[in-house]
Parts: C-alpha cells; structure tokens; sequence
C-alpha cells in the first residue's frame, strides 16, 4: 500500500472516531433527560398517593390535630382500641364527654377523666368555653394510670349549658409540653 493511500485510511479513521463522540454526547444527553423526566414522574405519583403527602385527600388523623367530637368519637376509640400501647405523642381517651354539676361551685356529680395506663405520657388538661375561650378549669399533673373524679370548676358559672373545649396537654419527663389533643365537652351548671 501507498503511503498516502495508508495515511488517507489513517485520516479517514480519525474522522469517523471524532464523529463518535458527538453521537455517544447526544446519546447522553438523552439517557440523562429521560431519566430526569422519570424522576420527575415518580416524584409527582409519590406526592398523589403517598399517606403523608400534603395533596392527598384522603382523611387521615394526624397527632395534636383532632378535634374529638360526639359525631366523630366512636370511630377515634374504636381505631384506639386497636392498639394495645399508644404510640408515643399520641394518647388515649378515656373520658364522658357531658359533665353535671348541681351549680357553680359544686363538685361534678359525674365527670370523669382518665390518663389510660397504656399512656406513655403525664399529662394534665385545660378546659375552655367555647363561645369567649375563657379557661375556667385546670388539672394537676395526671401519670398514665391515674384518673380524677371530683372534678371543681375554677369559675363559678351560673346556671346554663355551656359548650366547652376540654384540650389535654401531654408533656414529657421535664414536664414540657410535647403535644395536645383537644374534644368538645357539654357542662350543665343545673342551679
């Protein structure tokens, strides 16, 4: 073979070799975007569907965040009397939710309030009037297993039926609150 026809098959296959790159580059460039766009596509599934996404619909019941009310009250203890322990920051209730008293200043004929031994905190509660958020009772410390019974109102209200919050305060071993849950109670002051 000639030399110039060798350095011409030399030169042709410099030029085929310099051209592959720029197709292995596009080839890349591709491969890197249609991953990108696969990401992107399980990203926006995960964020539908997944239990703690903030766009799914569905009810879920979230720690410190439930209101408890007659209409809704069954449901909540039944889903609590699953459980054998309560997970911890969460607590279980084990209340009446309509108190009796025979007027202002006396003891409750039938409240009663219970910091379930399967509890993992201390906590103690707040009730409020719903109508002006006037605090008008607050408990002692209560560890899992204790209940109150003789329960006093704080403010001597006349007679009437008052629509109140009762909201439970769960604290840790500094005594520091860590969580709360709060439920709709009815107090009958009869005179």
């Amino acid at each position: 073979m000639s030399k110039q026809k060798a350095n011409e098959r030399i030169n042709s296959k410099m030029i085929s070799a310099n051209d592959k790159p720029k197709r292995n580059k596009s080839a890349m460039v591709i491969t890197v975007a249609s991953i990108c766009i696969l990401a992107l596509g399980i990203t926006v599934l995960y964020l539908i569907f997944s239990e703690n996404s903030p766009l799914n619909t569905r009810e879920t019941i979230r720690q410190g965040n439930t209101v408890v009310t007659p209409e809704n009250i069954e449901r909540i203890l039944a889903e609590l009397a699953e459980t054998e322990v309560t997970p911890t920051g969460s607590y279980e209730v084990s209340m009446n939710m309509s108190w009796d008293f025979a007027n202002g200043a006396a003891i409750s004929s039938n409240a009663y309030v219970e910091n379930a031994i399967t509890n993992n905190n201390t906590v103690y509660f707040v009730i409020k009037l719903r109508d002006d958020n006037r605090e008008i009772y607050q408990s002692p410390f209560m560890v899992p297993g204790s209940f109150i019974n003789d329960i006093r109102l704080d403010e001597n209200l006349p007679a009437g039926t008052y629509e109140a919050i009762l909201t439970y305060n769960l604290v840790d071993d500094n005594m520091q609150d860590v969580s709360h849950v709060s439920l709709a109670i009815t107090i009958t002051i009869q005179n």
